[in-house]
């Protein structure tokens, strides 16, 4: 059974586990980055981000909340 491989949204580049996919878009990406000021989720694309942000926070602050991820390098 071959696994999926995993696709950077920002810069197309396939990947073969999701793994390899987070630390690529961490070191490569880390200013291209959304962050849910909700949950803290993060995202690299911004149509999914609201498509988030209205299915899960429908009413909870302003429907275009959200930041560059600039706070990810201290948390890892």
């Amino acid at each position: 059974m071959q696994s999926a491989p995993y696709t950077c949204n920002i810069c197309n580049m396939v990947f073969v586990n999701q793994e390899k996919l987070i630390e690529h878009e961490m070191i490569v990406h880390i200013d291209q980055m959304l962050q849910c000021q909700s949950c803290n989720k993060v995202f690299t694309n911004k149509d999914e981000f609201k498509k988030h942000e209205i299915e899960i926070h429908t009413g909870s602050q302003s429907s275009s909340n959200f930041s560059k991820k600039q706070t990810i390098i201290s948390e890892l």
